[in-house]
């Protein structure tokens, strides 16, 4: 497997632009020798599993194959990949839409092979798979915790530029990061969010991080709560609050309303 790997590392240098004169002439020299790995490369829409629908898309025998996906781990050891294929490797990658400018993150499963820059050899078959499905878990919470800061300091009365508050955490604070910056940009769009609506889709990663937890008893709190925080977006009106507001009245006489008050809530009580 390690010239699978060496193959598809070069190639990801050719789209990232990083070969210079000599190491571009190695590699048609390469293509016209017919020495290069025939590898096939295969990824799928996030949220899928990859299930070949032509026999063009199995691997012939003696090749090598890579499979990747935004897509529930646990599918990645029985994949039919590995039946022709003379090796296999699942990998998840991170860096999403913004392209190989501001890098990528391969991380594998599956062979023998040296890690290196940008390109990580996580353990076995599924390994790499199961590195991205917790890396999304966390970007997950870090999202939410980013969210409900931002409402916070938008709901007091005594902090009037929310936006350059966050702006200043991208400057040595220990909770910059890149979705700070995400955050940053879109508020610099429309500093209140006014033209985005508080519903929240999820594509299963999380929900694959938090299966993961509950089958070998690990605690996720923060992950867990991010998710069903999205939930709760998606509700109009809560069916669960509903109920609770009907018990609170019946054991002690507690007002219900009918619509919600303007304004948010000012009379907890």
């Amino acid at each position: 497997m390690p010239d699978v790997v060496h193959a598809f590392r070069r190639r990801l240098r050719v789209l990232r632009g990083e070969l210079d004169s000599e190491e571009r002439k190695k590699v048609e020299m390469m293509k016209k020798a017919a020495l290069i790995v025939t590898t096939t490369l295969l990824t799928v829409a996030c949220g899928q599993n990859y299930t070949p629908s032509s026999p063009s898309q199995v691997p012939q025998s003696g090749s090598s194959a890579l499979s990747g996906a935004a897509s529930d781990m646990s599918a990645t050891p029985g994949t039919p990949l590995g039946a022709q294929a003379r090796g296999h490797i699942g990998f998840g990658f991170n860096g999403t839409v913004s392209g190989f400018p501001t890098g990528k993150v391969f991380l594998t499963g599956g062979g023998a092979y040296e890690t290196d820059s940008g390109f990580v050899h996580a353990g076995a078959v599924g390994a790499g798979h199961f590195a991205k499905m917790v890396h999304n878990g966390i970007e997950y919470g870090l999202m939410q915790a980013y969210a409900e800061g931002w409402e916070l300091l938008e709901t007091v009365d005594m902090v009037d530029n929310v936006t350059e508050v966050f702006r200043s955490w991208r400057e040595g604070t220990v909770i910059r990061s890149w979705l700070l910056d995400l955050l940053v940009a879109a508020l610099d769009e429309d500093d209140a969010l006014a033209g985005i609506r508080g519903y929240a889709d999820d594509s299963g990663e999380g929900r694959w991080t938090i299966e993961a937890a509950i089958d070998n008893a690990v605690p996720l709190p923060a992950i867990t709560a991010a998710l069903f925080a999205r939930f709760v977006s998606r509700q109009d009106d809560s069916p669960a609050m509903k109920a609770v507001a009907a018990m609170r009245n019946q054991f002690g006489g507690h007002a219900v309303r009918t619509e919600a008050p303007p304004g948010g809530d000012q009379n907890p009580a």
